[in-house]
């Protein structure tokens, strides 16, 4: 990620090597909890990015680091049952994602975990936009083509929780896609 890379080598030049340790520390555990989460292990990756987030707390340049740990935590706290701190973790991250054109990747996945979120909540209206905001942000990426799939068919599944007035009848470029879809 180049914002890492950014972020380390500000860290390296300045005289403070509290926090560049403590960077190298947080990325390490970052690393261990996105592995720890596609294993399974939604509780581990919760600890080891909580982890990862206390170390980086005093450390100003880490904000947007901070940012993507907490928008990849979304995911691991619904996994884990706990719906509330999976939208307040989102919520928080959502504004310094989207703020950094470089993290535009890391801001449509927490977008797009915030929808599904809320569409489990029963928030359809709410998490039917998130999940609309993030395939536009997709739509942006090239390399996130299977991710903007993935969203469309959540979008969908979105869409039809809602009462057909408010699913798109109105003839929007979205709902022509999904007409023309089915």
């Amino acid at each position: 990620m180049a914002v890492a890379n950014e972020v380390s080598h500000k860290l390296a030049a300045s005289e403070n090597r509290d926090h560049f340790c403590r960077f190298l520390e947080a990325v390490r555990g970052y690393e261990e909890g996105l592995a720890a989460f596609r294993g399974g292990n939604a509780a581990d990756a919760i600890s080891k990015h909580e982890e990862a987030m206390e170390r980086l707390a005093p450390v100003p340049e880490a904000k947007p680091i901070l940012a993507v740990i907490q928008g990849a935590m979304v995911s691991e706290y619904a996994t884990a049952g706990d719906l509330r701190r999976a939208l307040r973790s989102g919520q928080e991250a959502e504004g310094a994602l989207g703020s950094d054109a470089r993290l535009r990747s890391a801001y449509a996945g927490c977008l797009h975990d915030l929808g599904n979120v809320l569409l489990l909540t029963g928030s359809v209206r709410e998490g039917v936009s998130y999940l609309e905001r993030a395939l536009r942000v997709y739509e942006t990426l090239p390399d996130e083509k299977e991710m903007a799939a993935l969203c469309m068919a959540n979008l969908r599944r979105g869409r039809d929780m809602l009462p057909p007035r408010e699913a798109g009848e109105g003839g929007g470029w979205l709902h022509r896609l999904f007409r023309r879809g089915r």
